[in-house]
């Protein structure tokens, strides 16, 4: 098994509302630049949370939006801080292309433009896993400082 089947089954194994501890950084560092990958932007930081997880097909010979959420009306309740399409297929065994129409990082909603066909290898109906993390709202503290510590 390989190191990139390693990483994918870990990240798989996450459930949503989990938080990213540095395990799972480095797992997502590993994914990102191999075979596994699909599309990615950003990436996951400790304290982030798994706000979408989605295990799903490619249907062969077809082109289709795809919204996260769903919903036109929802957004997801923190900023995206990753976008994660991986599969659990090398990149020789699918026929796959996603492109960014809309949102992703910075954002509360992503929205992309997939292209599938047949590859010729493995299974026709290519699976993939799609994870969107988010960064909680970090408060801001009172920045009046005390005049005796400041430096100058």
């Amino acid at each position: 098994m390989s190191s990139c089947t390693i990483e994918y089954n870990l990240l798989a194994e996450l459930e949503v509302g989990d938080e990213v501890n540095q395990d799972v950084s480095v797992w997502f560092s590993a994914l990102k630049t191999s075979e596994r990958r699909i599309y990615h932007e950003g990436r996951p930081r400790p304290g982030d949370l798994l706000m979408h997880k989605d295990r799903r097909h490619f249907k062969p010979m077809k082109q289709y939006r795809q919204r996260l959420p769903r919903s036109p009306d929802e957004e997801f309740p923190f900023e995206i801080s990753c976008v994660l399409f991986i599969s659990p297929e090398s990149s020789a065994d699918r026929g796959v292309a996603i492109k960014k129409e809309s949102g992703g990082v910075f954002w509360r909603q992503f929205t992309c433009f997939c292209d599938s066909w047949d590859s010729g290898h493995g299974d026709s109906k290519d699976p993939f896993l799609v994870m969107i993390f988010g960064r909680r709202q970090v408060e801001l503290v009172n920045t009046q400082a005390d005049p005796s510590c400041m430096l100058l």
